[in-house]
């Protein structure tokens, strides 16, 4: 099988059908750690009481697949309130509207029944990127066999000093946006995008970790970084500049598969899909590209967009600007390219985009002087607001606290 054709087929076909304009439609999804007073373990039937609670509101339910357990609830075009991959984490993943404002009237509106729920059972939904009881608590996984093959490859192929867990995604969690980008600019989407990865770590920042390496401030990318996952070439940033879709094609090729289903799930040693559906010892099937999963800042969805998914979730009080951000950006890509790409080479950057990535993760700016830095955001930051003011919706005031901070940092 030509996995070239295939990823074609799965990944740029949707995005040719997409009919993209000012006014494209966004899709976030929103994770959240939840604790329990004094770091108990997290009960499952408060958690499913949560749900039913939804429920009784109008929601339909959602169910697991191998036992059917009640897993979250759903309401048509317009959310799904659901685990990601454990009880100790809350995914709000809303339908596609026309703007942010949208969603933000529909989050509003659940986070508040969430809160009132989980308050009254002495538990709480924390808006940071890392649950801060990641070293106390177990991870009280859904029981579906897909998702502990998954922690079994985690664990089997980490380093042997890696300072995380197996079922990592239990407790981080992130702020991803999903946008239409049109075909033509997808090749510049990607690489502009990645380019712009290590402002996104150092501007959504979230989960703060202590690890043997030193201090994190975005401690999801630690155990991303350092996870059997990027063995994989599965999570990170893009590395290399992208000018034509066969490029992109050629890019996928490289991710690897390590999980498929034979009348069972199992996981083995990371395969690049190229050699796993060109060589004919691993017995391919078309089907097996179900199981591939890729976790980079900047993706490629099966439904037709653009998934950036780098941010940690944010405090409550400022949820949207990471989406907001990338929203502005996407309207903006060539200007935006212009811009960062004046940026590295006027500085003579010789940094990879992961290596910048690891360096804004610490706040290690010894390389450069901060105030270069801070011009940067400013003049991105810009750019995005004029792309947010060009659809028209007044997405930009997700942004004014960023703004803020940035005059505060440039005057003080």
């Amino acid at each position: 099988m030509n996995i070239n054709d295939l990823l074609y087929e799965r990944l740029i076909n949707p995005i040719s059908k997409k009919v993209v304009n000012n006014q494209m439609k966004v899709g976030v999804e929103l994770e959240y750690p939840i604790i329990r007073k004094n770091s108990k373990p997290i009960e499952k039937n408060v958690i499913e009481g949560l749900f039913k609670d939804f429920i009784s509101k109008g929601f339909k339910p959602v169910y697991s697949n191998k036992n059917a357990d009640l897993i979250g609830a759903q309401k048509n075009d317009e959310i799904i309130v659901t685990l990601d991959t454990s009880y100790n984490n809350l995914e709000l993943a809303f339908a596609p509207q026309q703007s942010l404002n949208a969603i933000d009237k529909i989050w509003h509106k659940n986070i508040t029944n969430i809160n009132e729920y989980l308050t009254g059972h002495n538990y709480r939904l924390i808006d940071k990127g890392i649950n801060p009881d990641i070293n106390k608590i177990n991870s009280t996984l859904i029981d579906d066999d897909e998702i502990f093959a998954e922690c079994n490859f985690l664990e089997s192929y980490a380093p042997q000093d890696f300072h995380g867990h197996k079922d990592l995604f239990a407790f981080i969690s992130s702020s991803q946006t999903h946008l239409e980008i049109g075909l033509d600019k997808i090749p510049l989407a990607l690489t502009t995008f990645s380019k712009l990865d290590f402002l996104e770590t150092l501007l959504f920042a979230n989960s703060e970790l202590s690890t043997n390496e030193g201090y994190y401030y975005c401690g999801r990318h630690y155990i991303y970084s350092r996870s059997a996952l990027k063995k994989a070439n599965l999570v990170g940033s893009i590395d290399i500049e992208l000018k034509s879709i066969d490029d992109v094609l050629e890019l996928y090729a490289e991710r690897s598969l390590f999980l498929r289903y034979r009348n069972k799930w199992e996981f083995f040693k990371p395969t690049s899909l190229r050699d796993y559906f060109g060589n004919y010892k691993f017995q391919a099937k078309k089907s097996d590209l179900d199981s591939f999963y890729s976790y980079c800042n900047t993706e490629l969805k099966v439904y037709g967009t653009l998934e950036r998914r780098g941010a940690c979730s944010q405090n409550f009080s400022d949820v949207f600007a990471p989406s907001a951000f990338n929203i502005g950006i996407g309207m903006m890509l060539e200007e935006v390219a212009l811009v960062i790409n004046k940026f590295l080479y006027d500085n003579k950057i010789i940094f990879s985009n992961n290596e910048l990535c690891e360096l804004s993760a610490k706040r290690n700016f010894e390389w450069i002087a901060l105030s270069k830095i801070e011009k940067l955001l400013e003049d991105i930051l810009i750019l995005a607001e004029c792309g947010l003011k060009n659809r028209g919706f007044n997405e930009e005031k997700y942004l004014e606290k960023l703004k803020k901070y940035l005059y505060v940092k440039r005057t003080s």
